[in-house]
């Protein structure tokens, strides 16, 4: 009998350490499953928060090309009133010039008119030559001055063109060939760069730069938003050789197109 009580009590220490093993394998398998998890949700986490941040880079680039647009239009604005009243004025002269002229050619053919002889009709001729030399004088001052709001005008619409095309240079990436500038910082993780060269320099957005280390290519960036005196250019990773990195020191200059 104690030798089957034995054996029963060795069977159920067999039984209880296949449960517990069977457990912790299930505890194993269980705690795998959290881990991997934890790295989805993880990884879920981060591209959430990169997806937040490029489109928070996209509303930021968005209101600042905004502003320069409004910026450019309120710089152009005060040229198109100058320009409006300059062509006022010299609307205005023209018709004055052209009112006075032919009031002079109606004089000439009065006093041509006049029959020659006697008081009466040399005191008309002294009248309208009078009148004559009166609106000459005030054609010549017409003149002058429909000369002056010209050139005013003139002036107000190169004024204007240059404005415009200052503002779609800068919109299409146009800028000064040659131009160079050196790299401050590079951000491998976003493969992005800041460039020492901004508003102030005639950098624009759009504009492809080539980007140099001593006499050696190291690849190109492309400018995304611009700043007074500082620019964010995207890596453009094909250009960038297997192996490479750029760093902070290097040159970038515009080739031009």
């Amino acid at each position: 009998m104690a030798k089957f009580l034995h054996i029963g009590s060795i069977l159920l220490l067999i039984a209880a350490a296949a449960v517990g093993f069977m457990n912790h394998g299930k505890y194993k398998g269980t705690k795998g499953d959290l881990e991997t998890t934890k790295g989805q949700l993880a990884s879920a986490t981060q591209q959430a928060a990169t997806s937040a941040q490029a489109e928070k880079a996209a509303k930021d680039e968005l209101a600042s090309e905004k502003t320069k647009r409004e910026t450019a239009e309120a710089e152009l604005q005060p040229v198109k009133n100058k320009l409006s009243e300059a062509e006022t004025k010299v609307s205005t002269l023209t018709a004055s010039v052209a009112e006075k002229e032919k009031e002079i050619e109606s004089l000439k053919t009065q006093v041509a008119s006049l029959p020659a002889g006697g008081a009466q009709p040399a005191a008309g001729v002294a009248e309208a030559e009078a009148r004559i030399k009166e609106l000459e004088a005030q054609l010549a001052e017409s003149e002058t001055l429909r000369k002056t709001a010209t050139e005013q005008v003139d002036g107000a619409k190169a004024e204007a063109e240059a404005l415009r095309k200052a503002e779609a240079d800068r919109a299409a990436g146009l800028m000064r060939k040659g131009m160079q500038g050196t790299v401050l910082a590079y951000n491998p993780s976003w493969n992005f760069v800041v460039l020492n060269i901004g508003d102030r320099q005639g950098a624009a957005t759009g504009a492809e730069m080539v980007v140099s280390r001593g006499n050696r290519m190291v690849g190109r960036v492309k400018i995304t938003s611009v700043e007074p005196a500082t620019s964010i250019a995207d890596v453009v990773l094909s250009s960038v050789a297997t192996g490479a990195q750029i760093q902070p020191g290097d040159t970038v200059i515009f080739p031009g197109k």
